[in-house]
């Protein structure tokens, strides 16, 4: 994969995303380490993101720097990062979905952490929540503490969005493309096999480098979809590494079980908010239990059951407790 010619190759798959792609491409343009190729994938777009992709990719940019548009029929973003993967030559690989942002010293920051540790394959930052305009949320993934191992992944993933991971490529080779089946889960599938290979190689770096934007038609924000494909991501884990899935499996489905009540709770469909928060608390009671932020979410659930105006105001007061930790309600 590597070639030497740019120290890290920089996957952003585009499918509709006209309204934010050029922010997206600007931050990397804004990035204080400028060896890169920025490799966007147009995975069929039909309203004019191509087209802005392509301007951006003749403007100028700085000489050790430079951009490349792929554009292909639709077929999902696994098959749109893979097509990235293919044309990546470089020493490491970043992936920045086109409506995220990061920050100007990301790839500095990152990459100095990869040169200086040479047993890490996969380091990620720190992530603010920010809305459809850009503006902050308050929200603010939390840090991990130590390495983050295959168990953290599949009970709560830590690695709070796709976009400001940074993979060493001979790790990337090792383990394949992307999922192309699936269209949820698509990046912890991916992170769980490269945690599988072997023990402390995957790490936080604590500095908030890089926004994840919230906004309507997100994968994240159809909790269908993502019960329907957790299901082939757990099957796969079993089949493959069963000794570290079996401590862990249960914990990991009350947690998911949580995570898709508070989508449902937010898109406001309470009665599936109130039977997946019930699945959870019967999947593994404890763990929902000895997590403060699990039994916030599944009482607001149950909250949902109260008269209209009484639980709007229940509504109101958990969502300005979760504000005020730094919480966001759906994640």
């Amino acid at each position: 994969m590597a070639d030497g010619s740019h120290e890290v190759s920089i996957v952003m798959p585009a499918f509709n995303a006209a309204r934010f792609v050029e922010a997206a491409v600007q931050s990397v343009r804004a990035q204080t380490r400028t060896s890169y190729e920025l490799i966007a994938v147009n995975d069929g777009s039909a309203d004019g993101t191509g087209d802005i992709l392509n301007r951006l990719a003749s403007e100028p940019w700085p000489e050790s720097a430079a951009m490349t548009v792929i554009d292909q029929d639709n077929r999902g973003l696994a098959a749109a990062r893979n097509a990235g993967l293919r044309r990546a030559r470089g020493k490491y690989v970043a992936f920045l979905d086109a409506d995220d942002l990061w920050r100007p010293p990301l790839l500095q920051v990152l990459c100095d952490a990869l040169n200086d540790n040479p047993d890490l394959d996969l380091v990620f930052p720190l992530y603010a929540h920010i809305d459809e305009n850009g503006a902050m949320l308050g929200v603010e993934s939390p840090a991990p503490a130590g390495d983050v191992t295959f168990a953290d992944l599949l009970r709560n993933n830590p690695i709070h969005s796709d976009s400001g991971v940074v993979v060493r490529a001979e790790a990337a080779s090792a383990v394949g493309g992307f999922d192309e089946n699936l269209t949820g889960y698509i990046g912890l599938d991916y992170w769980l096999r490269l945690a599988a290979r072997q023990t402390g190689r995957l790490k936080c770096v604590p500095r908030q480098l890089a926004q994840y934007r919230r906004h309507g038609g997100q994968i994240t924000s159809d909790w269908r979809r993502m019960e329907r494909n957790w299901k082939p991501v757990m099957k796969k884990a079993k089949a493959g590494w069963p000794d570290l899935v079996r401590p862990v499996e249960r914990e990991a489905m009350a947690r998911h079980y949580v995570y898709w009540s508070t989508i449902a709770y937010a898109n406001g469909d309470y009665p599936a908010a109130r039977r997946l928060a019930a699945q959870a608390w019967r999947a593994d009671a404890t763990a929902v239990i000895a997590d403060s932020h699990a039994v916030i979410r599944t009482l607001a659930c149950l909250a949902s059951l109260l008269p209209r105006r009484l639980h709007e105001r229940v509504r109101q007061g958990v969502n300005r407790v979760n504000m005020k930790r730094g919480i966001d309600l759906t994640k």
